[in-house]
């Protein structure tokens, strides 16, 4: 029934290390008997045990502890088997506290892996192993707490069955790291239940056929953190790289992951919330990163590469939050379908439900994975510990929906082949907050449309919609508002550069502001380009000034570009940068913002020659044309100065000098060089 088995007679060991080593232990091949290969079955240990290099095969625990205490554990190098298919596992072990475990380079195989429960003030360390498992989890803790470490890393683990490569419930003030894991299964990582505690993810290969990286419940100042893996999700349902429900009061972080999958970020409830998703580079086919709901937190999506065939960035219904979507380079993916949108805010209510194009999510459906039968459900109240708390960013007061509007900003992000680039169905504001929507220095380009905006209904006068510094280019419609009612003044689209829009450049209500936009001629638009909104005066002209035409060798130069409108002023604006461009004796760029509509951009010359200079205004970071006149200035070497003429010959008679005689004397005196001079001088 078990091949070695102390628990009966620990009383009797005095030895404060007990050693299994090299043993070899197995079932019967007829009768089928062993169930337990090493049983460690105790009221209590506190001694050091090491299992190394043995041999076991059993049928339902090959290793098997109970009540761990102060003790170090070391299993190590052994070849693990179990038979039995009804929640076996080759190691079993309940109830450590204030203990150190190792398992390190053992292969494990059969129906289970490892389960570990109720850890306690203790260090674990699950690292270098290979682990195939059948029917149960690959790797599984329950209820880990009081400061415990966990640290899986290093370890090849597959998963047969419809079961998780390491599963977990709830963790408790305590530190959990999962790194460097080949993971193949039907979910990656997941866990129920994070209070207080800080999760890692990284440098994991996944391959899944449903959510990589999975949570449920992460609140109450705990941070969870899935940085530099590669994840496939091959399952094409509702499916993630990382999915999560319900994040409150805590810290996600996805951060330099490659995700291939349905979905790279899908995420239901954010309470009071931070998510931060950044350099992650995303091939997706529905959304790159998907928030349902989100209230009183900050969502920071920057500096993706996203390859979608739907939408890179989108959000149903947000309330009171910060939400900032910069640096992405968001491309439709050649299976794009008609409706696809690089970014949509906001709830779509033209389909009845939630965002336009996705499907209904499951809610307890496939995609994410059951609680194992036979365990406690029940929690523990200790409080969070210090460390945790002091890295976590100061969550501001909970307002709840009905008096919080958001502060929408959409920043250089290159956006390209969509039905929509940016989109937003309905903005609007609360009666106690103000909606502030900053929407600048974005390339919008090849789209059907640039950026629409079905409904603008602000009833505040301090709320705001700023559109500048964009570039709308090659779009059928570069900007397009369905719907404008609004009393503010701070609502308006200048600063934009529009070029190539085939269809219109700008379709809004009447009166909307679009003032102080670069139309692509200085002549302003041109027929049919801008239907509704205001357009004059618009930008015309850059003018560059130099320090001359002519300076000396080593010397500085002064550039002055001077942005006019249509009428002949200044645009006195802070929001445009100039580059400036130096080609021939020197070679040189440089990006100035503009002070006042002005900007000036000194450099100092290093070789004679000349130097011919540009300015243009750079729209979303790029040239559209909007560019002055070139001008070119000469370096000249400096002019030495000659040595005086030696004394002419004497001669008697008249004081004139005929030229016969007085050509010799100046060729010896040297004034035919002189005058060579004067003449190069002249030139």
């Amino acid at each position: 029934y078990e091949g070695i088995n102390l628990y009966e007679h620990l009383d009797e060991i005095e030895e404060s290390s007990l050693t299994f080593r090299d043993n070899k232990i197995y079932n019967d091949p007829e009768e089928g008997l062993l169930s337990y290969g090493i049983d460690l079955d105790v009221d209590h240990f506190n001694n050091t045990i090491l299992i190394e290099g043995n041999e076991i095969e059993a049928e339902y625990e090959a290793i098997y502890f109970y009540n761990v205490y102060e003790s170090t554990v070391e299993i190590t190098g052994n070849e693990l088997l179990v038979s039995d298919d009804d929640g076996s596992y080759c190691i079993y072990m309940p109830y450590f506290e204030d203990s150190v475990v190792t398992m390190a380079g053992n292969n494990i195989s059969g129906n289970g892996g490892i389960d570990l429960d109720y850890l306690y003030s203790s260090a674990i360390s699950i690292t270098d192993n290979s682990i195939t498992s059948s029917d149960c989890n690959p790797v599984y803790l329950y209820w880990v707490e009081d400061e415990t470490t966990v640290e899986i890393t290093g370890n090849e683990i597959t998963n047969d069955d419809e079961r998780t490569c390491i599963y977990a419930y709830y963790f408790l003030d305590s530190v959990v790291t999962i790194s460097e894991n080949d993971l193949v299964g039907e979910w990656g990582f997941w866990v129920d239940y994070v209070e207080s505690s800080g999760v890692t993810v990284d440098g994991n290969s996944i391959e899944s056929t449903y959510d990589a990286v999975g949570f449920y419940d992460v609140y109450n100042n705990s941070s969870f953190t899935v940085t530099n893996n590669d994840m496939v999700v091959l399952e094409p349902g509702n499916c993630g790289g990382v999915y999560g429900d319900y994040l409150k009061g805590s810290t996600l972080t996805v951060e330099n992951n490659d995700i291939s999958a349905e979905y790279g970020i899908l995420l239901y409830d954010l309470w009071n919330a931070y998510l931060a998703a950044r350099e992650n580079t995303f091939a997706v086919e529905e959304g790159a990163v998907v928030v349902y709901y989100a209230e009183d937190g900050l969502m920071e999506v920057e500096e993706n590469s996203i390859a979608t065939a739907n939408v890179g960035f989108a959000y149903d219904e947000a309330y009171g939050c910060e939400i900032k979507v910069s640096g992405n380079t968001i491309n439709a993916a050649a299976a794009a379908g008609e409706e696809a949108r690089g970014i949509i805010f906001g709830y779509d209510d033209s389909n009845g439900y939630i965002i336009y194009g996705f499907d209904q999510l499951r809610p307890n459906a496939v995609g994410s994975p059951a609680e194992p039968s036979g365990k406690s459900s029940g929690k523990s109240g200790k409080k969070a510990t210090p460390s945790l708390q002091e890295r976590q960013p100061n969550f501001k007061p909970m307002q709840g929906w009905e008096e919080a509007s958001n502060t929408i900003e959409v920043a250089d992000n290159i956006i390209c082949g969509f039905n929509a680039g940016i989109y937003a169905y309905a903005l609007y504001d609360n009666p106690e907050t103000a909606a502030t929507v900053a929407i600048h220095g974005n390339r919008l380009e090849d789209n059907v449309t640039g950026l629409e905006i079905v409904s603008l209904d602000y009833t505040r006068l301090d709320s705001s919609l700023t559109i500048f510094n964009n570039s709308f280019a090659g779009n059928e419609v570069g900007l397009w508002i369905g719907s404008g009612d609004y009393s503010g003044t701070d609502i308006f689209a200048s600063l934009n550069s529009f070029t190539g829009n085939t269809e219109a450049a700008v379709v809004t209500p009447d009166g909307f502001d679009a003032t102080l936009n670069w139309w692509g001629s200085p002549d302003g638009p041109s027929e049919g380009e801008v239907i509704g909104a205001i357009y004059d005066p618009w930008l015309s002209e850059v003018k560059l000034a130099t320090s001359g035409s002519k300076l000396k060798d080593k010397g500085e130069n002064t550039l002055t570009a001077t942005l006019y409108d249509s009428n002949g002023n200044v645009v006195k604006t802070g929001l445009l940068k100039i580059l400036f461009t130096v080609s021939g004796a020197n070679n040189l760029s440089e990006m100035v913002a503009l002070v006042d509509g002005v900007a000036v951009f000194k450099y100092r010359d290093q070789s004679p020659g000349t130097d011919t200079i540009s300015a243009g205004v750079l729209f979303a970071g790029v040239m559209t044309g909007l560019e002055s006149e070139k001008k070119q200035v000469l370096w000249q070497g400096e002019e030495k100065k000659p040595e005086p003429p030696g004394e002419l010959p004497r001669t008697s008679g008249s004081s004139r000098l005929f030229l016969p005689f007085l050509l010799p004397a100046l060729l010896l005196a040297g004034v035919v060089i002189l005058l060579k001079r004067k003449a190069a001088k002249a030139w």
